[in-house]
C-alpha cells in the first residue's frame, strides 16, 4: 500500500505532491527532491533541506515524478538530473553526495544530460 496524493496544479506553479509520512502530510515541490533512494520497502525522498521516508516501492513513486527530470541511473536510486553538479559513467554527484551509476543506467544518463 503507498502511501502518498499526488496534487495536480492547473495554474503555472509547480507540481508537487503530499507525502504521508510520521502521521501527517508533507507538500514537497518536485523541485526540491534531489534523489529517491530505496530503503528495502520504504524509499527515502532526499529534498533541498531533509528528508522524508515514506512505504513505497521505488519504481511506484518514480512513476509519480516527471520522467523528463527524473531518471534512475541505478536499481536504488532515482535522481533529478537538475540537482547534477557532476558526473561520469560510474558516479553522479549531487550536494556532495556521490551516487552510484549502474552499466546498464549510464546511456539514459548520457542521453538525459545532452538536452541539459
Amino acid at each position: 500500500m503507498l502511501k502518498y496524493e499526488q496534487i495536480h496544479q492547473n495554474d503555472d506553479s509547480e507540481n508537487q505532491i503530499f507525502i504521508r509520512s510520521k502521521m501527517s502530510k508533507k507538500r514537497i515541490n518536485f523541485g526540491e527532491i534531489k534523489w529517491i533512494e530505496a530503503k528495502g520497502d520504504y524509499v527515502k525522498i532526499v529534498t533541498l533541506d531533509s528528508h522524508v521516508i515514506v512505504l513505497s516501492s521505488l519504481r511506484a513513486f518514480h512513476e509519480l515524478l516527471p520522467q523528463e527530470t527524473f531518471i534512475r541511473v541505478h536499481k536504488s536510486f532515482v535522481i533529478n538530473i537538475e540537482k547534477i553538479d557532476r558526473f561520469n559513467a560510474r558516479e553522479v554527484a549531487i550536494s556532495g553526495q556521490v551516487i552510484p551509476v549502474s552499466r546498464a543506467k549510464k546511456s539514459c544518463l548520457s542521453e538525459a544530460m545532452k538536452f541539459m
